[in-house]
């Protein structure tokens, strides 16, 4: 690849014409409707996007071993770049499967390095990018796996396929990755939100809870009973109140107040 921003452009600008082309042929022969121009369109935009974040990402991972190279007080002639597929990163990402040369090169004493490896902190337990995984655990906060995984595929027209047991594991590993102090109100601050902002059961008075596990069914807490009965298979519900009914607020806020065990 060229280190030329340039040519790295000039070749872009080259394959966009070989895909765009034929879409405005079709249009200006009147062959296309306007559902199928625009169906042609994100096809195309996501494809080119593809061949942009490859290029971007390309560039990046050189710079980074150019700069390793540099400062072990060498050329980049007098290292050997590896470029053979066991220094290919094979990453999925928003735009779909990428394929990124870490530009690995081999020093004097035969000892191969990968700098640009670091780009990707998340690998090689997550081979994603980050706002491919940012995504992913988007959606699993608020949807089950198996429709978090439709709605990702969905919403990127096709792009982004990746497993509902992927993000289920994606998510559990960033999900551990938060402090357990962001999960949890602590007890006096949780005694405070029950007592003056939580909506009350108008038949007993007291602040009603709502828990919702990751099968996402609601479970109503009054009078210390939790119902409906949890359903196998759904585990650690997230708990949360809504706010009373204020004067000037017709819609109630949910609360979070953290999960159950």
């Amino acid at each position: 690849m060229s280190r030329d921003v340039s040519a790295v452009k000039a070749e872009l600008l080259v394959s966009f014409g070989d895909l765009l082309d034929p879409l405005l042929e079709s249009a200006a022969g009147g062959e296309v409707s306007a559902r199928e121009a625009e169906c042609r369109t994100w096809k195309l935009v996501v494809l080119m996007g593809r061949s942009v974040l490859i290029a971007v990402l390309s560039l990046l991972c050189l710079r980074i071993t150019e700069a390793a190279v540099l400062s072990r007080g060498l050329t980049m002639a007098d290292v050997r770049l590896r470029m053979d597929n066991s220094y290919i990163g094979k990453l999925n990402s928003t735009f779909g499967k990428l394929r990124v040369p870490w530009f690995a090169f081999r020093d004097a004493e035969g000892h191969t390095h990968a700098p640009a490896r670091k780009l990707f902190a998340q690998r090689p337990k997550m081979r994603v990018t980050e706002l491919l995984l940012e995504w992913e655990c988007a959606l699993a906060a608020d949807h089950p796996f198996r429709k978090a995984a439709e709605a990702l595929l969905f919403f990127s027209h096709g792009a982004a396929d990746v497993e509902d047991t992927t993000i289920e594991r994606h998510a559990v590993l960033v999900g551990n990755a938060i402090p357990f102090e962001m999960l949890y109100m602590k007890p006096e601050k949780l005694r405070e939100v029950l007592e003056k902002k939580a909506s009350r059961d108008s038949e007993t008075g007291r602040p009603i809870i709502y828990a919702s596990t990751d099968a996402h069914a609601l479970k109503r807490f009054v009078d210390r009973e939790l119902g409906p009965e949890v359903e196998d298979g759904q585990r650690h519900p997230t708990v949360v109140c809504r706010s009373a009914h204020r004067q000037g607020h017709p819609h109630r806020r949910r609360v979070h107040l953290g999960r159950l065990p």
